[in-house]
């Protein structure tokens, strides 16, 4: 039996089959049958006299995710074991596929990032079926197989996991509004992209991150005097410590859009560069003052806003901080 494996879209390498006629001149012929999924299954001869090499393709053009079934029947009316019937199989994996892209920081719904933003593409079959996370402070472009293509343009990557990509939008894109985001997986056989999907790009697309990393759950503040977390009670990775009125917090962000200073794709920031608009920021409601806004060094598309808590502001552990620039 021979096998076959490739990506919807993308053809498995061919693979060769020996006819063996002993040294004798046997005249012989080859037929290619498949049961399902059409004529997917070729041959370079169909027929010699005698020792031979076939060689098999498969073509996935049109074939849906799935196993097909075929066979090659070898015919020599003067041998004795004749036909000789070699079962052929070929498994067609789903292609990449997104079906959503969202704010890493907010999770907000529909997606609309501004340049620099940190982001996450969902869907399926989104790697070559492994998962890989950076390993240093310079971003690469490709993950576990994995290329996030926007406008064409490879996107740094923190993560990639078969169901989703976590990645950073090219600062390039200032002054675009709207962007189309493909993902391209390397498989042993070429390269099988997605369908693209459009994203509106905007100056600003705020999102404060949380200690969950899913846009739920505490904030990712700090206390600016220590750099402890700010943590409400019943939290098992923190002891309950509240923002005090009038201290500093630190508020850690994306989104925030252009900053004054250095700003790449994909590479640490080596200053805190301030951001060309400071956003406005309110405290269970009340609007806090602003201490500094800038990317947060060493660290691709994190911004860190500083704010004191305001003197009125109301307590309790539910208390939402929120981020309007603009």
């Amino acid at each position: 039996a021979l096998s076959f494996t490739a990506s919807s879209g993308v053809n498995p390498n061919p693979q060769q089959l020996t006819i063996d006629t002993l040294g004798l001149s046997a005249a012989w012929t080859a037929t290619a049958n498949t049961s399902s999924g059409g004529g997917w299954l070729n041959l370079s001869a169909t027929g010699g006299v005698t020792d031979g090499v076939l060689t098999l393709s498969a073509n996935t053009a049109g074939l849906a995710a799935g196993a097909y079934q075929g066979s090659i029947a070898v015919s020599a009316p003067t041998a004795s074991n004749s036909p000789q019937i070699v079962n052929v199989t070929l498994t067609v994996g789903a292609p990449p596929t997104i079906t959503g892209v969202l704010n890493n920081a907010s999770y907000a719904k529909p997606a609309v990032l501004a340049p620099g933003t940190i982001f996450e593409v969902f869907g399926t079959s989104l790697t070559d079926g492994t998962t890989a996370y950076t390993q240093s402070s310079t971003l690469p472009t490709t993950l576990a197989g994995a290329t996030l293509l926007v406008n064409g343009v490879a996107a740094p990557l923190f993560s990639a996991a078969p169901g989703g990509i976590n990645a950073q939008l090219p600062v390039e894109l200032v002054g675009a509004t709207s962007a189309t985001i493909q993902v391209q997986v390397q498989t042993s056989n070429g390269k099988v992209t997605s369908a693209a999907f459009t994203v509106s790009v905007v100056p600003f697309s705020p999102g404060i991150f949380t200690w969950d990393m899913n846009g739920s759950g505490p904030g990712a503040i700090l206390h600016n005097s220590d750099f402890s977390k700010v943590c409400p009670p019943g939290r098992s990775d923190c002891p309950p410590s509240a923002a005090a009125r009038g201290e500093v917090v630190d508020i850690f962000m994306t989104g925030l859009g252009q900053v004054n200073g250095t700003w790449l794709d994909g590479l640490p920031n080596p200053q805190a560069s301030p951001t060309t608009t400071i956003p406005t920021v309110t405290i269970g409601g009340i609007q806090a003052q602003v201490a500094a806004s800038g990317l947060a060094r060493g660290y691709p598309g994190l911004y860190q806003v500083n704010v004191f808590v305001p003197q009125n502001a109301p307590s309790g552990s539910r208390l939402k901080p929120s981020a309007i620039v603009g």
